[in-house]
């Protein structure tokens, strides 16, 4: 079911917006800022996915974001929450799609018993 996916990110979500919070930056002195690199990016979104549910799927649909997390947890979290979103509103117009279709269906299945039955009496009335 297409909804796991979206239930791992969530879940996800929530462990970075808890880290976040619980691990808040400390109020270190001021020092130069170690460059980040794109493989440190990308290990700490590794790193971050090993927590969740599905840390394959956490880490593939948040990989593509590493130079815009740069390490950042609270970046993480909004990225995630992003990702989520969007997720969310596809699923929402899958969904919304595929209820349609069923709704279509169920419009015109009924008919057929009837005209069954009437191509069944006209074949009587024919012999």
């Amino acid at each position: 079911m297409r909804i796991l996916p979206f239930l791992s990110l969530l879940t996800f979500f929530l462990a970075a917006c808890s880290a976040a919070v619980v691990d808040p930056p400390s109020a270190a002195p001021a020092s130069a800022p170690t460059p980040s690199t794109a493989a440190n990016d990308s290990e700490f979104i590794r790193t971050s996915c090993e927590t969740t549910l599905y840390p394959e799927l956490c880490y593939h649909s948040l990989a593509g974001y590493a130079n815009a997390v740069q390490q950042d947890p609270g970046r993480l979290a909004r990225v995630a929450i992003g990702v989520s979103l969007s997720r969310a509103a596809r699923m929402t117009i899958y969904l919304a799609n595929v209820s349609r279709q069923v709704d279509y269906s169920a419009d015109h299945r009924q008919p057929w018993p009837s005209t069954t039955a009437s191509l069944s009496s006209a074949t009587r009335w024919t012999r």
